[in-house]
C-alpha cells in the first residue's frame, strides 16, 4: 500500500492516477468526499465539520482494507494530517510518500482549476502539515511519469 500526502495543489492525486497505471487501485479523498453534497463553498472554503471528514477516510480506510483484503494494491491519497496517516498506516505494510511543490507553481495550478480547493485553503493549510521521515518527492518541475517512477522505486525501501 502507497499512502501519498501533501498540501492541496502539489499533484497528489495526479501522482495516485499515475499509479493506477502501474496496476494500483487509487482510494482518492476527492473522490470518496462526493459522498457529501456540498464540500467546497462558492469561496473554496472546506465546509465538513472534522466529523464529516472522518467519515471520509474511514470510508477510504474501509476501502483499502477490502482490497487489500483481495491481493489488490492500493494507493491511499490525500491531505493527510499527521492524525489521519497514522490511522491509515495502521492497515498495514505500506510506504509513505509525501508531495511538495514550489509554492509559484501551486498557485498556478490552484488557479486553473474550475472547482475544489483554491489558493485560501491552501494558505490556510500551508503552515499545519506535518512531515516526517518518508519517501518525498517535489513535483515542481516532475511529469507524473517521472514522479511514478521515483514512487515505484521507493516503493521497496
Amino acid at each position: 500500500m502507497i499512502i501519498i500526502y501533501g498540501n492541496i495543489g502539489t499533484g497528489k492525486t495526479t501522482l495516485a492516477k499515475e499509479l493506477t497505471k502501474h496496476g494500483f487501485v487509487a482510494i482518492c479523498f476527492d473522490d470518496v468526499v462526493k459522498m457529501h453534497d456540498k464540500v467546497y463553498g462558492e469561496d473554496g472554503s472546506f465546509l465538513l465539520s472534522l466529523a464529516q471528514t472522518q467519515e471520509v477516510y474511514d470510508k477510504m480506510h474501509e476501502q483499502a482494507k477490502a482490497l487489500l483484503a483481495q491481493g489488490k494494491k492500493v494507493v491511499l491519497e490525500s491531505m493527510y494530517f499527521k492524525e489521519q496517516r497514522d490511522q491509515a498506516k495502521a492497515l498495514g505494510k505500506h510506504v509513505l510518500v509525501e508531495v511538495a511543490c514550489d509554492e509559484t507553481a501551486i498557485k498556478e495550478r490552484l488557479q486553473s482549476r474550475t472547482e475544489g480547493p483554491d489558493l485560501k485553503l491552501y494558505l490556510h493549510y500551508k503552515d499545519m502539515m506535518e512531515s516526517e521521515d518518508c519517501l518525498k518527492i517535489d513535483t515542481t518541475n516532475t511529469t507524473p511519469e517521472q514522479a511514478c517512477e521515483q514512487v515505484l522505486q521507493g516503493e521497496h525501501l
